[in-house]
């Protein structure tokens, strides 16, 4: 059995769906059948890079990881149109009856810049009246109803090239980098296709933190690439309560006001506090920079 309250930090391969990838470590590893399992933000199967899965009771914070931004480096290709806004999609070819400028690009990922409203794509998991939206597409033949929503976006032009673009982008939660590279293909009036997409990072989490799927064949495996939800979490800026009384009502749910505490300085900030037990290391609840309790333990 894995009881550890861990986070793990995965490369996913290009092909391979988030939910793929746990059942993967499900199918390889028996003992995770027993277990809580989540992610804090799914990738396309077209996408590579990085995923994080959380196990155990650090699935409780997944909506708290969630809420943090991703950078991804995007290749696009001018020129085509497609159901799910990139290359494996079905494809339609748009004739382009003039030469499109490199600063015409840059002037396309400026207005898709900053906060704007967003709207998904129909491929997507995105839920409509409970099921995903790609499910009512492929399996009901119907178009959902799916509310745009504001995001947060800024990017880089890398390289532009024979109408094929490379650029860099800074997202936050719940943006799709298929719907930004459809709609510039509509400002420009070209089209414009997904063709490849990398996460490099999401929150404090690099690419290079990540290990393969191929890497983890054990219980101990899963143990060594692992990350202790307690010991990242004292990376932080956090609290710590040598009350016992104050500590046993934590332990309870008991919200209690923790005002007034002194903050701990760590490596990282967050728009949160761990609140731990200073004799025994124990995480007993996150707080907002406000004191208003998110999570118990």
């Amino acid at each position: 059995m894995f009881n550890k309250d861990a986070i793990l930090c995965i490369n996913k391969p290009k092909g391979l769906s988030t939910f793929d990838i746990i059942r993967n470590l499900r199918r390889k590893l028996k003992e995770l059948n027993k277990i809580k399992i989540g992610h804090t933000g799914t990738l396309d199967p077209i996408a590579e890079g990085v995923v994080i899965l959380l196990f155990n009771r650090a699935t409780k914070f997944q909506d708290i990881f969630c809420d943090n931004y991703k950078l991804y480096l995007v290749k696009a290709i001018l020129g085509y149109k497609s159901d799910t806004y990139d290359i494996e999609g079905e494809l339609i070819k748009q004739d382009i009856t003039r030469p499109i400028s490199e600063e015409e690009i840059k002037k396309a990922l400026k207005k898709f810049s900053g906060y704007i409203i967003q709207q998904p794509p129909l491929y997507s998991s995105k839920k409509w009246k409970g099921l995903p939206s790609y499910k009512w597409v492929r399996e009901y033949n119907q178009k959902p109803k799916l509310k745009s929503k504001k995001v947060y976006i800024k990017s880089r032009l890398l390289e532009f090239n024979n109408n094929e673009f490379c650029f860099i982008s800074k997202v936050s939660k719940g943006t799709y980098i298929r719907s930004l590279v459809n709609d510039i293909g509509e400002f420009l009036g070209t089209g414009a296709v997904v063709n490849s997409l990398i996460r490099l990072k999401n929150w404090i989490f690099k690419l290079k933190d990540c290990v393969r799927l191929d890497d983890i064949n054990s219980i101990d495996d899963l143990d060594r690439f692992s990350i202790d939800i307690n010991n990242f979490l004292k990376l932080f800026d956090r609290i710590y309560v040598s009350n016992i009384n104050v500590i046993r009502k934590l332990k309870n749910g008991i919200k209690l006001p923790l005002r007034g505490y002194p903050i701990n300085k760590g490596i990282y900030k967050a728009n949160f506090y761990p609140v731990f037990d200073e004799y025994t290391g124990e995480l007993l609840a996150i707080i907002d920079k406000n004191y208003n309790y998110l999570k118990f333990m």
